[in-house]
């Protein structure tokens, strides 16, 4: 992996009194001290890939979601297709907004199911994993946590919430979610 490291080029990009500059530098092992597992990804439908935040994943999942993203890059017209043609969330008269405020309560709206939901989520996670094998670079397995989530119909603040109701301290769970 360190001769990785020693060869790999990446040119990136800044803003800075008000324009975008460009880069170029070699990625350190070391450089994983700058992780921020907060970061702000949201996957539009106006035809933009903004970022959201990811705080509710545990630490060691983190790099999930930034490969998660990175998948649907390089998938964004077939993921626009699907949620297109989506007949279990969209289309029914609310917008992304609407939605995620119907889908962040403990109960599902009367006209979606959890296997349907889930069954949407996986096709959108398999595309996320199309995209990143396509690249070459492994970085697939990465997904696997997505997979398993799906697979126990659950996902982190869920989790969360069910440990709190089963009496578990705040202070445990905060330290299950730093584990790495």
């Amino acid at each position: 992996m360190q001769d990785f490291f020693n060869k790999a080029r990446i040119t990136g990009e800044y803003y800075e009194n008000g324009e975008y500059k460009t880069a170029e530098f070699s990625p350190q092992l070391s450089d994983i001290r700058y992780l921020r597992t907060f970061k702000f990804i949201d996957l539009t439908f106006r035809g933009t890939a903004e970022f959201r935040s990811i705080c509710t994943q545990p630490i060691k999942d983190s790099m999930c979601t930034a490969a998660f993203h990175l998948g649907l890059v390089g998938k964004l017209s077939e993921l626009s297709e699907l949620l297109g043609n989506d007949h279990i969330l969209y289309h029914k008269g609310y917008n992304a907004g609407e939605l995620r405020k119907l889908l962040i309560r403990n109960n599902l709206p009367d006209f979606a199911t959890s296997d349907d939901i889930y069954a949407l989520t996986r096709k959108v996670v398999d595309l996320s994993y199309n995209g990143l094998e396509e690249r070459g670079f492994g970085e697939e397995k990465y997904l696997i946590p997505l997979y398993e989530r799906i697979d126990r119909k659950t996902n982190p603040a869920k989790y969360m919430l069910q440990l709190r109701n089963n009496g578990k301290d705040i202070k445990d769970i905060i330290i299950k979610y730093a584990e790495i």
